[in-house]
């Protein structure tokens, strides 16, 4: 008798309770990702993704951190600076920087951790970046090979999410707790839509838990030195060489772990605001001097990317810095980005405030749902007037929930607002990092609250978690339920629209790889011969479609799939080619720094309103768009002659055009 009750001993606290509970997640995790990945599963929608997705791609080629997503703003911000270093002197054409010319552009817009890892992921495992043909494409279920292998490998960071949420919560509280706190990361929505999503979401989720680990022992020997010091008479000698040993190597940790999660995303560094704080408000000794160990350690880490970045552009953090004024009311949507001629003078203070004070109604809303709904942040807020016994607990929570406030305020200033992309996961969402912990601390008020109720029958007690963990898991199981309504493929509409059961893609990838089909490189004996037509002529043949180059109002899109490079569409058609041009400075981007050989306008585009069509920061779009659409010709002078064949020849497997965009070239790139 006494063997089979320390048997059940063991099994429910001793060693084989504690695997037994591991194999029950483990097991749980692997029915839920299959029955994601069959029920859920859509391709990459958001631009930041296939963007960094297609940087990843190249320095997988060893082509290193450079991009086929040229934005013109790039393009102005690297001769801005060329030009300062020119002693203010205009550049002629043969000093332009060359970097276009050459056929690698390098990336100004995201720092460079994910997009090694997605690098590393397709040095190893065997992508296939080609659609052959559409029959490939229908039978594999409209799925692109690359981004399911990517999305199995965000199933691994969201297996690590809730396995750290488990270990840290048990640590902290008790078995309990962390077993509830699991179930929530394993059935929390918005985490399962990122294994989708191409983000660095989950991978920042684990940064941030490694980070509360860290501060969470920390915060522990802190406590007991202060209760070690108070309990010394004052003026005593004491030997506190090996404290401050362990305190400078775990402040040393966290600076380390916020500087890779700034690699990921530099908003990841707004977090060492709250350690300073946390550092100089609760370590007993040496405040100021810890206080800047983590702010030296993070600095040495980004340091070389933040050179080569300042290098290049003047500026350490590269377009990034711009983030703050996109999405405006002088630059609505990404039009920032389109400008090839900036004044300091357009970006004002004014809309930084009327950016942040517009934008804090939607970041709210978006980090309430994010973290799981607003009755989840209502019992972490309720906890904070309900303080624990531990002052290290007490720490943490101050620590976690100014974190959040923190991210909170600072996410409508980065937000831009693309038009019609789908997706709830945004790289925008920054609370979403503070989930597993704002769930820990939630759960564990919920139970110093649901412990205090008295019940007439003790075991309906069980019935609190087991409600608790139903309505976190209610927008999954909502989402899992049929009908999934989903992208029609062939229209490639932003948008969730269209059939029943059929997999949701933002961007039809057989279109544009068509289309990146017809770029091949330029003949020996073509007209308009230039610079970049001489280099590309010493190309590998495989290698010359990546000389000539499309604008369109979807690059990253085209970058990703057909991995050609593509020009951002233009703030107007003057700024991409100008005819009546008196000399070759004046000839737009055409001519001043790499030759535009075809046009492709998206539904993303087409499918806006007119006012925005017609717009000021459209200025010429509108006027060329009508033209092209109700006249069935382009503008006078206009270099891009060719369209492909109207009319309903989507069921043609060669050539898939779709009415819905326009689609011009030099020539005809379609047979």
């Amino acid at each position: 008798m006494p063997r089979i009750q320390e048997w059940i001993y063991q099994l429910e606290e001793g060693k084989f309770g504690k695997f037994l509970q591991i194999a029950v997640i483990v097991a749980a995790l692997t029915a839920l990702a299959v029955i994601f990945h069959v029920k859920q599963y859509s391709n990459i929608s958001h631009p930041a993704a296939m963007d960094m997705a297609q940087v990843a791609r190249n320095l997988s080629e060893g082509q290193g951190f450079t991009t086929d997503n040229i934005r013109p703003l790039a393009v102005h911000v690297i001769d801005r600076h060329a030009i300062s270093k020119n002693d203010g002197e205009p550049l002629t054409l043969s000093e332009r920087p060359r970097q276009l010319m050459e056929d690698r552009f390098p990336d100004l817009s995201h720092p460079p951790l994910f997009p090694a890892l997605e690098a590393l992921a397709f040095r190893i495992l065997p992508f296939n970046f080609t659609i052959e043909n559409m029959q490939q494409f229908r039978e594999s279920s409209y799925r692109y090979q690359p981004e399911v292998l990517l999305s199995l490998l965000q199933t691994l960071l969201m297996v690590s999410v809730v396995l750290l949420t488990y270990a840290l919560a048990r640590r902290l509280f008790d078995t309990r707790i962390a077993i509830l706190s699991a179930v929530v990361m394993l059935v929390h929505n918005y985490l399962w839509e990122a294994v989708f999503s191409g983000l660095p979401t989950l991978l920042l989720v684990n940064f941030t838990l490694v980070l509360g680990f860290f501060v969470s022992v920390m915060t522990a020997k802190w406590q007991d030195l202060s209760q070690r010091i108070a309990g010394v008479p004052v003026g005593t000698q004491m030997d506190l060489k090996e404290d401050f040993l362990h305190s400078l190597i775990l402040l040393v940790l966290c600076g380390i772990t916020i500087g890779l999660g700034g690699l990921a995303d530099y908003c990841f560094l707004w977090l060492l605001v709250p350690i300073v704080a946390l550092t100089g408000s609760t370590i007993p000794r040496w405040k100021f001097s810890l206080s800047l160990v983590p702010i030296l350690v993070a600095a040495i880490i980004m340091a070389p990317w933040l050179i080569r970045n300042f290098t290049l552009t003047g500026m350490p953090f590269g377009l990034a810095g711009y983030s703050i004024f996109h999405s405006t009311q002088i630059f609505p949507y990404n039009f920032l980005d389109q400008q090839m001629a900036l004044s300091s003078g357009e970006l004002t203070i004014d809309l930084i405030f009327d950016k942040m004070v517009l934008g804090m109604n939607d970041a709210i809303l978006h980090a309430t749902s994010s973290i799981g709904g607003i009755w989840l942040a209502a019992f972490f807020i309720a906890g904070i007037f309900l303080p624990f016994r531990s002052r290290q607990l007490n720490n943490l929570r101050y620590f976690f929930g100014g974190a959040t406030v923190i991210l909170v305020l600072i996410m409508p200033l980065i937000r831009i607002n693309y038009p019609e992309t789908n997706g709830i996961v945004s790289p925008y969402n920054l609370a979403v990092w503070m989930t597993p912990w704002i769930s820990i601390f939630a759960i564990a008020c919920f139970f110093v609250i649901t412990d205090q109720i008295e019940l007439p029958y003790e075991p309906l007690r069980r019935g609190f978690p087991v409600l608790f963990g139903v309505l976190a898991a209610f927008p999954l199981i909502w989402n899992i339920l049929p009908p999934n309504y989903t992208a029609v493929p062939v229209l490639s509409y932003p948008g969730r629209i269209g059939l029943p059961d059929s997999p949701l893609f933002v961007y039809d990838p057989y279109y544009l790889q068509s289309i990146g089909r017809g770029f091949r490189g330029p003949s020996i004996d073509g007209d308009e011969k230039t610079v970049a037509d001489e280099t590309a002529m010493t190309l590998p043949v495989s290698d010359r479609g990546r000389a000539e180059l499309l604008m369109t109002d979807i690059p990253w899109a085209y970058a990703w799939y057909a991995n050609r490079p593509a020009l951002l569409l233009t703030a107007s058609p003057v700024a991409a080619y100008n005819p009546l041009a008196e000399t070759p400075l004046d000839g737009g981007f055409h001519r001043t720094h790499k030759p535009i050989r075809g046009l492709l306008i998206s539904e993303m585009t087409l499918s806006r309103s007119m006012l925005d069509v017609f717009s000021l920061r459209n200025e010429g779009w509108g006027r060329f768009l009508a033209s092209v659409m109700t006249e069935k010709e382009v503008p006078l002078g206009w270099h891009l002659m060719f369209s492909p064949p109207t009319g309903p020849l989507w069921q043609n497997e060669k050539w898939p055009f779709i009415p819905s965009k326009i689609y011009l070239a030099d020539k005809k790139r379609w047979e």
